[in-house]
């Protein structure tokens, strides 16, 4: 009953995703890449990215009442539409400029290599990189060093879990869920069995209320905010990208199918947007430093 409900879900939001093994590789000519940059084209086109769904107890929901009744599904349902979609909306999005292979399918062999992935990795909460504007050059220097080890500030005196998240009282400084691999043999595994060269994990999905004061739930008409906590890796394990992104829907808004087409799949966009953006501009630097 469950994979009725996840092909259902599929063929009505996503119809262009369809599930089996034959849709876990998806190749550049299945796209049309004509509109795409030169450069996209040139220096990420022979990039094969491997997206990992986020784990079930990693999941964590303050709407999944509303929307279960709504949409007459209980709790499992909802956390599996959910993870479902926003597996689909990162697909269809990423295979503009990658070839991508999904680890969220219904097929056997694939189920026991993401379990094996989800036993040789864990998480820790990093603080989330400040996106500033600065010159390609700076940027990119900091692109290269900014996923180093980081100790907390020296003038955070205390944290707390404010909507979900940690962060500090005397900074409000945000963090976000990491991906580590404890299992360094895993990766090696993957990239000779898929040939993959970039691994996205997706580590953690929060739907939260997004309230100020007790006394809006009251009007039963106030903001919610969804955050999709990812990491980016290359086969040798090295973090390239991470951090989370967001999105904000009404508490009216209950149909998941809506919540799904309309949100999860500007998550994607972001998630991805930011995820092409520092692959460019490491590639870039690397290439002018080749030159130089």
């Amino acid at each position: 009953m469950k994979f009725v409900y996840q092909l259902v879900l599929a063929i009505v939001l996503l119809p262009s995703l369809s599930l089996g093994q034959e849709s876990t590789s998806m190749t550049p000519a299945e796209t049309d890449s004509t509109n795409l940059p030169i450069d996209t084209i040139s220096l990420l086109s022979k990039d094969h990215l491997m997206i990992v769904p986020f784990q079930p107890k990693m999941y964590m929901s303050d709407v999944d009442r509303d929307v279960g009744k709504t949409n007459n599904i209980d709790f499992y349902k909802v956390m599996g539409f959910f993870r479902l979609g926003l597996d689909n909306a990162l697909v269809i999005r990423a295979k503009e400029e990658y070839e991508v292979i999904t680890m969220h399918a219904d097929v056997p062999d694939i189920n026991r290599d993401l379990n094996y992935i989800y036993k040789s990795i864990g998480y820790d909460y990093e603080l989330v990189p400040v996106k500033d504007e600065m010159a390609d050059a700076t940027k990119a220097k900091k692109i290269m060093n900014k996923f180093k080890k980081k100790e907390a500030p020296k003038t955070v005196s205390e944290t707390k879990i404010d909507g979900g998240q940690v962060v500090s009282e005397g900074e409000m400084i945000e963090r976000y869920m990491s991906t580590k691999v404890i299992n360094p043999n895993m990766l090696s595994f993957l990239t000779e069995k898929y040939k993959t060269n970039l691994y996205l994990f997706i580590n953690q999905l929060d739907i939260k209320n997004s309230v100020s004061d007790y006394r809006d739930y009251e009007s039963d008409n106030f903001s919610r905010v969804i955050q999709a906590h990812y990491t980016l890796m290359d086969a040798d394990g090295h973090k390239i990208a991470g951090g989370k992104t967001k999105e904000y829907f009404n508490s009216n808004t209950n149909d998941i199918r809506v919540i799904i087409k309309d949100h999860f799949t500007a998550l994607a966009d972001s998630m991805l947007d930011e995820i092409t953006g520092t692959l460019l501009l490491l590639r870039e630097a690397e290439s002018t430093a080749t030159e130089n």
